[in-house]
């Protein structure tokens, strides 16, 4: 039963540094999507850490240009809110530059 448990990991990735052509310089609002990783919980539990992590990375990657601005447009065309119930979502703030900001 368990190895046909699918978890669904949702995080949001930065995805300012995709935009083509680039935001201006000094841009300093929130551009970030999110994106996900799938997978069984037996292959969690059978195969290596690494094996997550590989997926958490490929989900990452998958974030382009207009994988940003995919949203953007659908948003704009259906002013629909999108429903996170039973969702985990999970973010980080380990590169958030608090030492260094200068709010003004």
């Amino acid at each position: 039963m368990i190895n046909r448990l699918l978890i669904k990991l949702v995080f949001a990735v930065d995805g300012r540094s995709k935009f083509v052509p680039p935001l201006r310089e000094g841009y300093s609002s929130n551009g970030i999507v999110l994106t996900n990783s799938i997978c069984s919980a037996g292959e969690l539990l059978e195969i290596s850490m690494s094996y997550a992590v590989g997926l958490v990375q490929q989900a990452v990657n998958v974030v382009t240009d207009s994988y940003m601005r995919s949203p953007i447009d659908y948003f704009e065309m259906t002013r629909a809110r999108p429903s996170f119930s039973a969702t985990l979502m999970i973010g980080t703030w380990s590169r958030l530059s608090f030492h260094t900001t200068d709010c003004g």
